[in-house]
């Protein structure tokens, strides 16, 4: 500290020193400041006096020089005028020159005119009669083009009904394919074992689909088969017990087989003097056809059946030969021996024998329909290439005639004209001498004036010599004055340069004395901060010495609670060891429980499975019970007689009630379950059915309202057009008009439309006669006609004006200006004049090689700062 205050006591003293160095300097400097100013004041009241004298030298050289000017312009002007003169001149000899010309050019063109207007009028002769030709040609094939119309109507109309007739009876076809495919109307057992018939070659069909019978004997031969139309026929017996126990796993429901090698014929065919009955037509295994290898298969089924004309003969056969014959009606009535009958009106008719024979008529009937219907197209398309051959030729022929009527026309409108031309020849003549009189005066005039122009030109030239020698005299003065005056402004430069100097040391001192005072005012601070630093350095050492006594007490402290610490440790390892040997103890005691969990599970597997083989035993009883006496376990206990099971004739009297049910033949027990499915099968295809037709004629009506709107709209749409196209029409054209017609004898949905202009001064014809720009004008003005009718919000127009001339191109973007407040338009273009009326510009430059620029000017703005 005691050093710290010596260093600052030095410190203090040399800069005391220095500031009253600084103080001296600063006095000195302030005299001589003002010695430089009283300098430079006399300096520049030298300087403003010279510059006086020179501002009056340099007016009256301007004056010199602006009349000097005056004098040079005004002979500029006229030497201009003497040069207009002769330019004038020089173009009254070449008017002079070409109105001799004219003269000798409109005796020629009287002469040519003659002939022009003969010629025209022989071409104008020729061309009337070839128009009268080509309007009977248009005329004849529009008739026949009318009467093809007609013809195309009526093919397809026929067409039309062909076309539903096919679609219809393929329907049949398809419906009666499906259900033979999916052998609809049999059980489903039989369903199930015709599915094998693929895979498994044994398997040939049932009964139904192996024979074949005439339309007349169907109902007859069904009714003699009874159940025995649905047997399946197999090769052989093994493939029959097969296709059973294949029933028997899917409990899928009986079936009968006819194995092949199998079939015996047992019972005698009806006797000959039973087939010379009167009604009788013929064994019913007779009416039967089949290939050859099925042949024992209808003598099986009906060798033994008789089929009669009608129920009376059976009547009078059964009682002829005791009621001990098979017959059947061609109505379908039964009569079996013993004297039983069997007949009425079926509910349900499956057809089965049928439907082969009605899936073949359906096959040709929609064979010959799809034949017509191929004719009638051929038809049609026949007619229709010749209607648009026919619409071809016509189409040429308006275009010859339309060519021809405006050949016609121009030829007219050239005659006409050559006319009139030839009648102007005399006023072209009368207004050419007339301008030859005016030349000669305005010779005259222009002589006159140039002379009056060469006398001021010469007394312009004389003042230019004088005002010259004033104008270089004042040049001297003033080159004199001014180098005075730029001696004098470098010695007020100098003044200034040096104040200036003296001003930036004056700043200096007094910043470094302002300096050197913060700095004594900065140590003398510290030296009074340096004495009361010393006693707070006591205060802290006291304050480390007691703060080091705590944190020795803090870590004995914290060695203690370690050594309590560590005793409860050893603590905690004894006791986890006690509870180790008691866990040991439960281990054990674990795992014998779990061996004998393990063998209750088996035990309880193997009675499970027991108990599974019992109810499979109790379920094949069951089945058995029902399969063989359609009697349920509870139904069996009731019908139990203990008495019959003492005896010993139960076994025989079972073989004999077997017997008595084979001997009634077979029982279709699926016939109720068939009966539902077909039931539930017919009601959904029905529903279907009504809903298809109900959706057919909503559909239609749908279409129909739709062809009416479409229609309505169309026309009310299309006259709106045509009246709007007509208004735009003549705003760009300034005149004529235009309008849209649709072809007559189409329809509105597809006629086409022709698009009619008249320009101003020409004559209504279709708008493909127009030129060039013509026909650009009128897409113009229909676009524009559709876009007032529905403005769109956005609108990008490419080039469609680039065809038009400036006039053109001025109505143009006049009016696109008015559709501009409902839609934006963007519009690519090469034309100057839609540049110019546009509101913004873009565009594509390449200043360097291979690089783009773009380019934007927004007109808008720029208007709106002028």
């Amino acid at each position: 500290s005691a050093i710290r205050e010596e260093l600052l006591a030095q410190q203090i003293a040399e800069r005391t020193a220095a500031k009253e160095e600084n103080e001296s300097a600063l006095e000195a400097l302030g005299e001589q400041h003002n010695t430089l100013l009283e300098e430079r004041k006399q300096k520049e009241d030298s300087l403003e006096e010279t510059d006086s004298v020179l501002s009056d030298l340099a007016k009256q050289s301007e004056e010199a020089k602006s009349e000097l000017i005056s004098i040079l312009n005004k002979r500029v002007a006229i030497r201009g005028k003497l040069q207009r003169y002769d330019t004038l001149r020089e173009m009254i000899d070449i008017r002079s020159a070409k109105i001799e010309r004219d003269e000798l050019a409109l005796a020629d063109q009287t002469e040519s005119l003659d002939g022009q207007i003969s010629a025209g009028r022989a071409e104008e002769k020729a061309l009337k009669s070839l128009a009268r030709k080509l309007t009977q040609s248009v005329r004849t094939m529009e008739e026949r083009s009318a009467l093809l119309r007609e013809q195309i109507a009526s093919d397809s109309a026929e067409l039309d009904r062909v076309t539903e007739d096919f679609h219809r009876e393929y329907s049949k076809l398809e419906s009666l394919r499906g259900l033979a495919e999916r052998y609809e109307g049999y059980g489903s057992a039989i369903r199930t074992v015709m599915s094998r018939k693929e895979t498994h070659k044994g398997i040939h069909g049932v009964v139904a689909d192996l024979i074949r019978v005439d339309k007349e004997y169907e109902t007859a031969i069904e009714t003699a088969l009874g159940g025995a139309i649905r047997n399946i026929v197999v090769d052989d017996q093994d493939t029959a017990q097969e296709m059973i126990s294949l029933l028997k796993k899917e409990k899928a429901g009986r079936a009968t087989f006819l194995p092949l090698d199998a079939l015996t014929v047992r019972d005698k065919r009806p006797g000959r003097e039973v087939l010379l009955c009167e009604g009788v037509i013929g064994v019913a295994s007779d009416l039967v056809e089949t290939d050859a290898r099925f042949a024992r298969v209808p003598v099986c089924l009906l060798g033994r059946a008789v089929v009669v004309d009608t129920a009376e003969h059976a009547v009078a056969i059964a009682n002829r030969f005791h009621h001990s014959l098979y017959m059947v009606t061609l109505e379908g009535e039964w009569f079996t021996p013993g004297g039983a009958v069997t007949g009425g009106a079926f509910k349900v008719k499956e057809n089965l024998l049928g439907r082969r024979r009605e899936i073949e008529e359906l096959g040709e009937v929609t064979a010959a329909l799809n034949a017509k219907a191929d004719e009638l197209r051929s038809a049609v398309a026949a007619a229709r290439e010749e209607r648009e051959i026919l619409r071809e030729k016509i189409a040429a022929d308006n275009t010859s005639l339309q060519e021809t009527n405006l050949r016609l026309n121009t030829v007219s409108l050239e005659v006409r004209q050559a006319e009139g031309s030839r009648g102007q020849i005399g006023d072209t003549k009368a207004a050419l001498l007339r301008e030859k009189e005016e030349l000669a005066a305005q010779i005259r005039e222009a002589d006159e004036e140039s002379r009056g122009a060469g006398e001021e030109l010469r007394s312009s030239e004389a003042r230019e010599k004088e005002l010259t020698g004033i104008f270089e005299t004042l040049a001297c003065r003033i080159s004199g004055l001014e180098k005075i005056r730029e001696e004098q402004s470098s010695l007020v430069e100098n003044a200034r340069l040096k104040e200036a100097e003296l001003a930036q040391q004056e700043v200096y001192l007094k910043e470094t004395a302002n300096r050197l005072t913060g700095e004594l005012d900065s140590l003398t601070a510290e030296k009074k901060e340096l004495a009361g630093s010393a006693a707070a350095n006591t205060d802290a050492l006291a304050e480390n010495e007691a703060e080091s006594s705590d944190i020795s007490a803090r870590i004995r402290q914290i060695e203690t609670e370690r050594a309590e610490n560590a005793l409860k440790a050893q603590n905690l390892r004894d006791e986890k060891e006690t509870m180790r040997e008691g866990h040991k103890g439960f281990f054990e005691r674990r795992d014998a429980l779990s061996e004998e969990i393990s063998r209750l599970d088996k035990e309880i597997f193997r009675l499970g499975a027991a108990r599974e083989r019992l109810d499979e035993s109790f379920e094949t009883h069951r089945t058995y019970l029902w399969e063989e006496y359609e009697l349920t376990p509870s139904e069996a206990r009731r019908e139990r007689d203990e008495e019959l099971l003492k005896k010993g004739g139960l076994k025989k009297e079972a073989a004999q009630t077997r017997s008595a049910i084979r001997a009634l033949g077979d029982v279709n027990v699926n016939a109720i379950e068939e009966y539902k499915e077909t039931s539930e099968r017919y009601e959904f295809l029905s529903a279907q059915h009504e809903d298809l037709v109900k959706s057919e004629q909503s559909l239609m009506k749908i279409i129909d309202d739709l062809d009416r709107g479409m229609r309505r709209q169309f026309t009310e749409r299309f006259a709106d057009i045509r009246r709007e196209f007509d208004a735009v029409f003549k705003e760009l054209f300034g005149g004529g008009a235009g309008t849209l017609e649709l072809q007559e004898g189409e329809d509105v949905l597809e006629a086409g439309i022709m698009i009619i202009a008249q320009p101003p001064g020409k004559k209504l014809q279709n708008m493909m006669q127009l030129s060039g720009g013509e026909k650009s004008l009128t897409a113009i003005a229909l676009l524009f006609a559709i876009q007032n009718l529905k403005p769109s919000p956005f609108c990008l127009l490419d080039e469609i004006e680039a065809s038009l001339d400036e006039a053109n191109v001025t109505r143009f973007t006049n009016y696109l200006h008015k559709l501009t407040k409902n839609t934006q338009f963007i519009v690519i273009t090469h034309r100057r004049g839609t540049m110019a009326a546009a509101d913004r510009l873009y565009g594509i430059t390449m200043q360097e090689k291979g690089v783009s620029a773009l380019v934007s000017v927004n007109l808008v703005k720029e208007e709106l700062d002028e």
